[in-house]
């Protein structure tokens, strides 16, 4: 009985149910008394629990208030006992689980040591731990025995690994590694199941380890200004991912299990040598911003759908001849098109009734499609550095247009009148 007692992460439904069955036959003077003792030294770790991760008194003084009359309602109704242990236990295996994740915005509250000397004189309190550009090469052992930390800055030092003692911070849940020259992350990474920022950019990576995919409360990854030519399969199980970067590698492909990504909202892939992106990548469904500039992509006939959350999408300076058509975004504001092969821009621009700036300078389109007249918030509209003869008098139909960009266009001859009025702006 008491092995089921304690092992609280292996209970299942089942388990419970059979546990309050057994609270129900047995001498029930012992089991209560077993158990109140159990929930009592439950209570006082929950409510040190609050005193450490909550900081307004009001919620604290609520929280300790309720556990007190939890307490007595527990010892004088055995009817009540009998249900709040099924809680209970249930509620000790969500807590096993998150293993007391802080806040981030509660963290502010405690104290940045800068020093590992004065941090290992007051090990149990520490919880932040600033140790930049302190010319370190290895991280020193004694910051191993900083159970309690939450986050580590580690900027600009010349460590060249993450080591696999890293396993040790279990309750890390932010590391900064920007500006070293770390070459490999040890598997061991995959232990800190609280990660929630991971901060890997200007470094001398080419891979990332397997395990990077059980970091499943992992919300930032950053890794760009690497060497990586390819990502683990295993990035898509980051179902809490809501950031990554990986611009500034050298990427030829994203695996295709990214678009599991579903609650991704920033993508940042610059500066890599893709050619397409994986199918289904309409997908992400909460991406709010992509950036995909300077790539060598020939088309977006991949993404194909809705993706109604997108605000910002940039592709400059890649090879797309077309947009494709069965790319929708009714959110869609930025649209950058610069620097790419386009002959034409398709009528399907109308789609994007949202749009505020349109950038498709630097192609090699000589006419503009009478849809794109249709978008109502259409405030600037780039065109320069393209092969245009004559700018079409249905422009006037832009009614939010202020700025116009037409230089460069060396075949351009004709040019609405109304475009040298006061309200627009020519660039």
């Amino acid at each position: 009985m008491c092995l089921i007692l304690i092992n609280f992460s292996a209970i299942k439904k089942l388990d419970l149910y059979f546990l309050y069955l057994i609270s129900q036959r047995y001498s029930l003077n012992n089991f209560y008394n077993f158990i109140v003792n159990k929930i009592t030294s439950f209570l006082i770790f929950f409510a040190k629990y609050f005193v450490q991760t909550i900081q307004n008194e009001c919620t604290l003084l609520f929280a300790l208030f309720i556990i007190s009359l939890l307490k007595y309602c527990i010892m004088k109704s055995p009817t009540i006992m009998s249900y709040f242990l099924f809680i209970f236990i249930a509620g000790m295996s969500n807590i096993a689980n998150s293993q007391n994740i802080i806040p981030i915005e509660n963290l502010k509250y405690h104290k940045i040591y800068k020093s590992l000397d004065e941090a290992l004189q007051n090990v149990e309190n520490v919880y932040i731990l600033d140790l930049s550009y302190a010319k370190l090469n290895t991280l020193p052992e004694g910051l191993w025995k900083l159970s309690n930390l939450r986050v580590l800055y580690l900027y600009g030092n010349g460590l060249k690994t993450v080591p696999a003692e890293i396993k040790n911070l279990k309750l890390l849940q932010e590391i900064y590694l920007n500006n070293n020259f770390v070459t490999t992350v040890a598997p061991e990474i995959g232990f800190l199941s609280n990660l929630q920022v991971l901060s890997l950019s200007q470094n001398k990576l080419q891979s990332l380890p397997i395990e990077i995919g059980k970091l499943t409360n992992l919300k930032q990854l950053y890794l760009s200004e690497n060497l990586i030519a390819k990502l683990p399969s295993t990035l898509g199980n980051l179902a809490a991912l809501q950031e990554l970067d990986v611009s500034y590698n050298k990427l030829i492909e994203l695996p295709s299990e990214v678009v599991k990504l579903r609650n991704l909202k920033m993508l940042y892939l610059a500066e890599n040598e893709l050619t397409y992106l994986p199918a289904g990548f309409a997908q992400l469904q909460q991406l709010n911003e992509v950036y995909i500039d300077d790539n060598n992509l020939k088309d977006l006939a991949t993404v194909t759908g809705a993706m109604n959350s997108l605000k910002y999408f940039s592709v400059v300076n890649n090879d797309i001849t077309t947009l494709g058509a069965g790319f929708t975004a009714s959110s869609l504001k930025y649209l950058y098109l610069s620097g790419n092969k386009l002959l034409e821009l398709s009528n399907t621009i109308s789609r994007y009734k949202s749009l505020k700036v349109l950038d498709i300078s630097s192609n090699m389109i000589k006419e503009l499609p009478l849809s794109l007249f249709e978008l109502p918030d259409l405030e600037n509209l780039n065109l320069s550095k393209n092969e245009f003869i004559a700018l079409p008098i249905e422009i006037s139909r832009l009614k939010s247009l202020k700025e116009v960009g037409i230089s460069k266009n060396s075949k351009l001859t004709v040019i609405p009148t109304i475009l040298y009025n006061n309200k627009y702006k020519l660039y």
